[in-house]
């Protein structure tokens, strides 16, 4: 079969894909850029800043295109450079098997996924591939859906608490045990068991964060891992990386509320300070009353000021799930 040519003259940043329907197109962009010609393992096709749950769709259009052909099928998966570069076997349908080499040096879990992509993912998340594993356990494997990292640890809490108030203990952690699933060693006594957790639908989220949190998981003490997730962003000036429409987006509107309010309550303190001091001062015209009255009133406002901002309030608790 033939390749297609490429044009050399392109080597601009491409644009990720914003639907699965889109990696057509983004690998046409591949093989029209110059950037490897794919048939060398120093000549890999460059795929850009693209998420993991992207690259494959990616890497199958682009051998469909290279070919001109989907009647193709996958022999062997290589990987070369400590992992950055991508070898795919494939046969073509005249018995041929030839190597596609991709760079996939740029595909990480912190490349922009769009909504369309996250909700088509975790549609289809079910029929990712996984290697065969028998489980056995008191518990069924339960399925982790969750827009952030935080809210699956808190959702995977939820059943680990649940089971330690019918007696069980939780021991170690496996996260991303075969790279699809969240294993729990559970004691009772003499019995011992695990908890699993299909986590596929996850693996659009950040991996490292997911890692550490869900590792952590059914350890929380008051404040849930969504509460925590949620302070953490607004003080390092990251509420942004909050994802829309999440629990911990709203977690993160009631801190950056609370923030405004605890300034705000700081703000009247110092200023009450010389006020109280001045208005003591001219109806006794005594300097130890005026500065008596300028440390008394903001200690006064301190305690007498409410623990939560109104709109809190009005909500009730902060959001956890």
């Amino acid at each position: 079969m033939q390749r297609i040519t490429h044009d050399t003259r392109n080597h601009h940043h491409l644009k990720p894909p914003e639907t699965f329907e889109g990696t057509v197109p983004y690998a046409l962009e591949i093989l029209t850029s110059g950037r490897g010609s794919g048939g060398r393992i120093d000549s890999p096709f460059y795929v850009d800043h693209v998420h993991p749950i992207l690259v494959s769709s990616v890497e199958r259009a682009v051998v469909s295109l290279l070919f001109k052909s989907q009647d193709w099928t996958p022999v062997e998966r290589l990987y070369h450079n400590k992992g950055q570069v991508f070898e795919w076997r494939i046969k073509l349908t005249s018995g041929d098997v030839v190597p596609v080499f991709f760079d996939i040096s740029q595909v990480n879990d912190l490349a922009p996924v769009s909504d369309a992509v996250r909700q088509e993912f975790n549609q289809r998340s079910h029929t990712v591939p996984v290697p065969d594993a028998t489980l056995i356990s008191r518990f069924p494997l339960i399925k982790v859906e969750a827009r952030s990292a935080a809210e699956a640890a808190d959702f995977i809490s939820d059943h680990l608490e649940r089971a330690v108030r019918q007696g069980w203990q939780v021991e170690n952690a496996m996260v991303m045990a075969d790279g699809w699933r969240n294993d729990y060693d559970l004691t009772r006594g003499s019995e011992k068991t695990k908890m699993s957790f299909d986590m596929r639908s996850c693996l659009v989220l950040n991996r490292a964060d997911l890692t550490i949190l869900t590792l952590m998981a059914g350890k929380r003490r008051g404040e849930t891992f969504v509460q925590q997730q949620a302070r953490m962003l607004v003080e390092s000036g990251e509420a942004r990386c909050a994802p829309p429409g999440s629990s911990l987006a709203a977690a993160v509107e009631t801190e950056k509320t609370a923030w405004r309010w605890a300034k705000f309550i700081v703000t009247i303190m110092v200023v009450s300070m010389p006020v109280a001091s001045a208005v003591v001062y001219h109806f006794t015209d005594s300097a130890l009353f005026a500065i008596v009255a300028a440390f008394l009133v903001p200690i006064i406002i301190f305690f007498k000021a409410p623990t939560e901002p109104p709109r809190s309030r009005r909500r009730g608790s902060s959001p956890s799930r």
